[in-house]
């Protein structure tokens, strides 16, 4: 989790969204599903004058490969998807 000071939590999920959170209320204001699952962190960084933030999407393991059958309705083609996505915050 990645905690924001303008009080939103970024999230990356088992299942594969990429969320932000409302730090207050626990509520999901914004999700997006990746295509597969994440096991490492959600990051924040800026550029250009823009901030931005980024999830590693693809379990690569033979953990996530063995789990894959529990998430088959959410993950798109598991055993291939690998890939960096990155947002542009407003």
């Amino acid at each position: 989790m990645l905690p924001t000071a303008g009080g939103l939590i970024f999230n990356d999920t088992y299942d594969g969204f990429a969320e932000a959170l409302d730090a207050r209320a626990g509520r999901v204001l914004w999700q997006f599903n990746t295509g597969s699952g994440h096991n490492g962190g959600i990051i924040s960084y800026e550029a250009g004058g823009r901030q931005y933030v980024a999830v590693a999407s693809g379990h690569g393991s033979y953990v996530g490969g063995g789990t894959a059958a529990a998430f088959a309705d959410k993950l798109l083609h598991y055993e291939q998807s690998a890939a960096l996505v990155a947002f542009e915050l407003p």
